[in-house]
């Protein structure tokens, strides 16, 4: 998808996902259709396998800077090492390592209100993601 498709897409005043779905890559589909199905047969993962996920990409950036680094300098045409490890793998890595230690506290059910006439039920909010998202970033 091409810069002026995604500009067009930003500026649609209903960028739903109805209207965006249509400008989805061939190659991601297969790859988000997969992503669907396991989400609808497992469920949410839990605390543990989200651990594990963001310590495994964590592990694959790690491992895969210097070829992250060539990618992008490719990509942009003259791009140092300084640059690609302070301005992308840093903060990437930085991330990760914010939402790992954040990710119980975010998980946990937050309780709700009850009605005094439901009385003593207790009420709470457990967060779950809702489906796959596809992002797509420079």
């Amino acid at each position: 998808m091409g810069i002026a498709k995604l500009r067009q897409v930003a500026r649609h005043p209903r960028a739903d996902t109805a209207h965006v779905s249509d400008t989805r890559s061939p190659d991601l589909t297969p790859i988000l259709d997969a992503m669907r199905r396991a989400q609808r047969s497992y469920g949410p993962p839990n605390y543990t396998a989200r651990r594990a996920a963001i310590d495994a990409l964590l592990q694959a950036i790690r491992d895969r800077q210097e070829e992250l680094c060539d990618a992008l300098n490719g990509d942009f045409g003259c791009r140092s090492r300084t640059t690609c490890k302070f301005g992308d793998v840093l903060p990437a890595v930085d991330a990760l390592k914010y939402n790992r230690r954040h990710m119980k506290g975010w998980m946990k059910p937050e309780s709700r209100r009850v009605a005094l006439t439901y009385k003593p039920a207790k009420a709470f909010l457990l967060p779950q993601p809702k489906g796959v998202v596809g992002i797509m970033s420079p």
